[in-house]
């Protein structure tokens, strides 16, 4: 669990359960249903973050904080009350209250002005029109709309709140994400790592060891020659190519903007295990370009430059750039095209 969000967190929802008993007592709301659901989930809140739910126990807080409106509503209620009958009282007796008095803001338009300062302050596309069409004014966003409703507060404070959840949803699933891809390339390292010492040390050995060392080959053995057309080359290269699929996949998590909009559909598992599949995949396509007779005459690259060392980097490379492998299959395909395209411009000719 990160343990700045759980401080967070438990300091958030000490704070909010006195809060909301005041309020209950302020508005002498006890025994309505607001009361009893918002006690509730702020318990559901509690009991979420003692197992490490954070996401849900966000999510419970926000809710017992929207039900926290209907109290300021009745305050409100009361407060708009208490000042018309003092005016019609005034007015009564013959005070005339003067042009330009100041005007006392219920508690509820408190709240709202905080909401649509908040939500303009940080949420952009349909979120924030939504917001800005709930609470302000015609006019422009600076000026809030006069006879806010509990309602009207409540619904801006949900979407602010959604927003807020989608974000903390889409972090601890880039975490996971991030983690998953950590595994895998430590993984693949001591993979790659344990087939080298496997050809190392017991290449020349005989039982279960030996057998599988003379179907391996690394260009770490101890003959110094690695014979890069062997299946055991093809394995060796082909976990390289995981794991530079694992180092792009932390790489690209660092630099990608986070996004609000969280697939549904497919798990972060399948995504990073597509991830290896690719890698591999390409590292694979590559074992067998770099020894296809097409590089006999410098088309690709030099033949004397095909070195077990440079397969593996290029597998590595492979797994890495994911327009690698598209590109030279490209390549490929259009040294291929050649003939017939010269075939079809003779038939035309002839």
């Amino acid at each position: 669990m990160n343990e700045a969000a759980y401080v967070r967190l438990h300091c958030e929802i000490g704070a909010a359960g006195p809060e909301f008993e005041l309020l209950a007592r302020r508005s002498r709301s006890e025994g309505e249903p607001w009361v009893a659901y918002g006690r509730e989930l702020l318990r559901m809140a509690e009991r979420d973050l003692e197992r490490g739910a954070i996401d849900e126990a966000w999510r419970h807080l926000n809710t017992a904080r929207r039900f926290e409106i209907y109290g300021l509503e009745k305050i409100s209620d009361e407060a708009s009350r208490a000042r018309a009958a003092t005016a019609a009282g005034e007015t009564a007796d013959g005070e005339d209250h003067p042009d330009g008095e100041d005007h006392h803001r219920t508690e509820l338009e408190i709240r709202a002005a905080a909401v649509r300062e908040e939500a303009l302050d940080t949420l952009t596309g349909w979120r924030r029109r939504a917001v800005v069409d709930v609470l302000c004014d015609e006019d422009g966003e600076e000026r809030l709309r006069d006879g806010i409703t509990g309602s009207e507060l409540r619904a801006a404070s949900r979407i602010l709140h959604e927003h807020y959840e989608s974000v903390y949803l889409g972090r601890s699933e880039r975490q996971r994400q991030f983690n998953q891809l950590v595994l895998m390339g430590a993984l693949s390292g001591l993979t790659l790592l344990l087939l080298t010492a496997v050809d190392w040390m017991w290449a020349n050995s005989s039982g279960p060891l030996g057998t599988a060392a003379g179907f391996l080959t690394t260009p770490f053995g101890p003959t110094g020659v690695a014979d890069t057309v062997s299946p055991g080359f093809a394995v060796f290269m082909t976990v390289a190519g995981v794991m530079g699929a694992a180092l792009f996949g932390m790489r690209s998590l660092r630099n990608r903007s986070l996004s609000t909009s969280v697939p549904q559909q497919i798990s972060q598992l399948t995504v990073t295990g597509a991830r290896g599949v690719i890698g591999a995949i390409s590292a694979l396509l590559f074992y067998f370009v770099l020894q296809t007779p097409l590089l006999h005459d410098g088309t690709l690259v030099s033949q004397d430059l095909i070195t077990p060392a440079l397969m593996v980097v290029v597998g590595f490379a492979a797994g890495y750039t994911e327009r690698m492998a598209p590109e030279v299959v490209a390549r490929v395909a259009s040294i291929t095209d050649t003939g017939a395209d010269e075939d079809r411009s003779g038939g035309r000719d002839g």
